[in-house]
């Protein structure tokens, strides 16, 4: 599946400049640094979309789910990404948010808090050969077409076999 034109996504180690942000239209949050947030800054600057991605529950209770709920507020994304166990340890409902959220339940599917309206999609039925890199098209599916085009997304990443280290 090919991206529309004007919609990449990318991550904060790949994205660092304001001119790859331009260029990308999207940065993925997935660290909580200076330089993260000078990325998400000037992408958003530049008329392209933040995600953030909670990414571990055992990461936001050492930085303090307060201060971390915060830097999130902080960077301005338009959406954030997590499972339960994140979303708990970050304090809060996903609807309490002013952004979008997505709460990644795994195999119970996704909820979806699009513009303040929750929605809880099931996830597409097929095959489960690896789970590899689920929620990472689960994210690029939302950012192309929205919550069904992230469970179609998530659903033939998984039906196939994920990245394999072999020395």
């Amino acid at each position: 599946m090919s991206l529309p034109s004007g919609i990449g996504f990318a991550t904060t180690n790949a994205c660092s400049s304001p001119k790859e942000s331009r260029e990308a239209g999207v940065v993925a949050i997935s660290r909580a640094d200076c330089a993260t947030h000078g990325t998400a800054t000037h992408c958003a600057t530049d008329g392209g979309r933040v995600a953030a991605d909670l990414a571990s529950a055992a990461m936001i209770e050492t930085y303090g789910a307060q201060a971390f709920r915060a830097l999130v507020e902080k960077l301005g994304p338009t959406v954030v990404f997590g499972n339960e166990g994140e979303w708990d340890a970050i304090g809060g409902s996903p609807d309490t948010l002013s952004v979008d959220a997505v709460v990644k339940r795994g195999r119970l599917g996704s909820t979806f808090v699009v513009g303040g309206v929750k929605a809880s999609l099931r996830v597409v039925p097929g095959p489960v050969v690896d789970v590899t890199g689920a929620g990472d098209a689960l994210a690029a599916g939302y950012f192309v077409g929205g919550p069904h085009m992230a469970m179609e997304a998530a659903a033939r990443c998984v039906a196939q076999m994920g990245a394999q280290w072999n020395p």
